[in-house]
């Protein structure tokens, strides 16, 4: 049956006879392969909900065995797929969807959407603001971003300079300055007094070289060379 043709439909009760309200919506199990319970609001308007589990018969109207099998209404289930956009694995645009289809025990045999496709629960992954579409496995942390690695404490080495004496100073890198012509300067790099040697995404010419070799700005300039 279509979950579509059971909105609007009145519920009543056996056991006093009562006409208890009128059917809403649907509470979905966290994955979209079965309905949980109807949503209904009663004469004065009020929320309640009934698990699909308790329902009698589901025929022009619905019937349940009493009064007592009204739950309050669970906003925190209240998450449905119901007019989300489909788009399927090649990017294409599957419509949005509009209904499904269950059995008398509430499980969802295929959802449907405004183009008339029909969509399968185990190939329907949530996101949050669309259903992807897929019949190959989808596993949303391996699209994550992919950061730099943090070296732990551990991992850090220190190198202390041995001397004879009590001063101490960290050894100049070695390098060929030649290999740093051409390459982009990441940042802007200052010399004496503030003059600028080479400005961000400049080019590192012959004359970059000269004029940080000249301020003692070559090491600097070595580690902006992108």
């Amino acid at each position: 049956m279509e979950l579509t043709n059971i909105i609007g439909k009145q519920v009543f009760c056996l056991y006093k006879g009562e006409y208890l309200g009128t059917i809403s919506g649907a509470v979905f199990k966290n994955d979209f392969t079965k309905v949980l319970s109807l949503k209904l609001f009663d004469l004065d308007e009020n929320d309640c909900q009934i698990k699909f589990s308790s329902i009698k018969a589901i025929g022009d109207h619905i019937l349940i065995s009493n009064k007592s099998q009204l739950l309050p209404s669970l906003l925190e289930n209240s998450h449905s797929p119901f007019f989300m956009q489909v788009i399927d694995h090649q990017g294409g645009d599957l419509g949005k969807i509009v209904d499904c289809k269950i059995d008398k025990t509430g499980t969802i045999e295929c959802f449907v959407t405004d183009k008339q496709k029909t969509l399968l629960c185990q190939n329907m992954y949530t996101r949050k603001s669309f259903v992807y579409y897929t019949e190959k496995s989808f596993v949303a942390k391996n699209y994550r971003p992919r950061g730099k690695k943090i070296l732990a404490l551990e991992d850090i080495k220190v190198s202390v300079l041995s001397s004879s004496t009590d001063t101490f100073a960290p050894t100049k890198i070695k390098f060929n300055a030649d290999n740093m012509i051409g390459k982009i300067a990441k940042d802007t790099l200052l010399g004496i007094n503030n003059e600028v040697i080479i400005r961000a995404n400049q080019t590192i010419t012959n004359k970059t070289i000269v004029d940080a070799t000249n301020h003692n700005r070559l090491n600097q300039l070595y580690f902006l060379a992108n």
